[in-house]
């Protein structure tokens, strides 16, 4: 008696949720032609049709083990620079010697931080309308693309837009706890 009533209580305000959207079949309610997603995307999605369970839990731990490795790749985008970028300074910047190397370390280090902040809602706003597998998709392509391009760099300055490119297109923590 209490599951069936637990239940019904959890139907009813699974429907009343705005994020519901049954009645227009994952149907923006507004004008644009894109399709909309709401939190029933299945990144993590247990009750599928396939019949045996375990399919279900290989696939289960597959989209986890993805998901993590994505975090560990963020991860290391953001502090992998640490134990080099004084002597990327160094390398770059005539002139700068290891006691003067520290601000130039800091300002590679936080560029990064700095287009991650300035991207974040759009990359929230991108997962929200087009999805979070998407989002994830593009964030690790153009991830891929910035790292190449930092580690390339010529000169600081382009050290320091390529680590600021890197942060701009990293969306990836956003999508991946949701």
């Amino acid at each position: 008696m209490d599951s069936r009533r637990h239940d019904e209580e959890q139907s009813t305000i699974h429907s009343a949720s705005p994020l519901h959207t049954s009645q227009n079949d994952g149907e923006c309610p507004t004008d644009d032609s894109v399709p909309y997603r709401n939190e029933q995307t299945p990144l993590l999605n247990r009750n599928s049709n396939s019949g045996s369970s375990n399919g279900n839990d290989t696939t289960w731990f597959l989209t986890t083990a993805s998901l993590s490795f994505c975090m560990m790749i963020q991860s290391y985008l953001l502090v992998g620079v640490f134990p080099y970028a004084g002597f990327l300074a160094m390398h770059l910047i005539d002139g700068v010697t290891e006691e003067t190397a520290g601000k130039y370390a800091g300002l590679i280090a936080s560029s990064f931080m700095m287009g991650r902040f300035l991207s974040s809602y759009a990359w929230g706003k991108a997962a929200d309308r087009y999805g979070r597998i998407f989002c994830i998709q593009s964030s690790l392509a153009l991830s891929a693309v910035f790292s190449v391009l930092f580690g390339l760099s010529p000169t600081f300055g382009c050290a320091l837009a390529a680590r600021f490119g890197l942060g701009l297109c990293n969306g990836l923590i956003g999508p991946i706890k949701t």
